[in-house]
């Protein structure tokens, strides 16, 4: 939810959803994993928050739903701000593949996928009108604003420094409000150096998490290699194997010295 302003093409849509993982392990290490997600949707949770002034159970009711926006009902949630003119785009639904722009992804993956998807219209290739002739000065660039209207640019310059500040606070708080235990580096990283947002710095923690579960459980298993052939060293002897092997001794001993006679 980061930016200003968002504005939503006509003819796109937003799905919001909870966060989703694979994993492996014993009872506590699942449980653990679930707890981890659990804090992963609330990061997500005070963005939406933050955005839309929607209550947390309303924004927990649409994540559970995987439920689908059209551009109008994403302004008016307060997902985005504005609705612009449609975009071009192509997309098909073949085969459980769904397409979108030259970019595939399995349908399977998705709770609910909406119909409509697959019907996407494009808007008429129309050219644009040609501009109608002006005597008005054109400023092209910045340094020409800056020379020939310095007031203008001041004005211009202080007002995107204003709106960055507030951007990057705003940014921060929401890193803030989402902290989770145990990945100090990552987080410290999202505020001072890569600028991503906290919904992008909660995929990232998910990630990590999981890349250490699986690294748990290789360490676990190569450690139990060395013993697998111990245990078999340390199953006693039967009992009665022993007395069998002592008899056929036995027999073979004197059939052995018959012989010789």
């Amino acid at each position: 939810m980061a930016g200003d302003k968002i504005i939503i093409p006509a003819n796109a849509m937003m799905m919001i959803h909870n966060p989703w993982t694979f994993a492996v392990g014993d009872s506590e290490e699942l449980r653990s994993i679930a707890e981890m997600m659990d804090k992963v949707r609330d990061s997500i949770l005070a963005a939406y928050r933050e955005k839309t002034g929607l209550s947390d159970e309303k924004l927990i009711e649409l994540m559970d739903a995987e439920t689908w926006l059209s551009a109008d009902e994403a302004v008016e949630l307060g997902f985005a701000d504005e609705v612009e003119k449609p975009m071009r785009m192509a997309a098909s639904l073949k085969d459980g593949v769904f397409c979108l722009n030259g970019m595939n992804f399995e349908a399977s993956r998705f709770a609910s996928l909406p119909e409509s998807l697959a019907t996407l219209t494009t808007p008429e290739n129309k050219q644009p009108a040609a501009p109608a002739a002006t005597k008005e000065e054109e400023i092209v660039d910045l340094e020409t604003l800056k020379n020939k209207h310095p007031d203008l640019y001041n004005q211009v310059f202080n007002a995107g420094k204003d709106d960055g500040v507030k951007a990057e606070r705003n940014r921060i708080k929401q890193i803030e409000d989402s902290v989770i235990p145990g990945h100090d580096e990552l987080v410290n990283k999202a505020k001072f150096e890569t600028g991503v947002s906290a919904e992008a710095l909660a995929f990232e923690i998910m990630n990590a998490e999981r890349g250490r579960n699986a690294a748990y459980l290789k360490n676990r298993s190569d450690d139990a290699e060395p013993l697998k052939n111990a245990v078999d060293n340390l199953v006693p002897q039967n009992k009665g194997e022993q007395e069998v092997a002592a008899v056929k001794s036995s027999i073979g001993s004197a059939f052995q010295n018959r012989n010789k006679r």
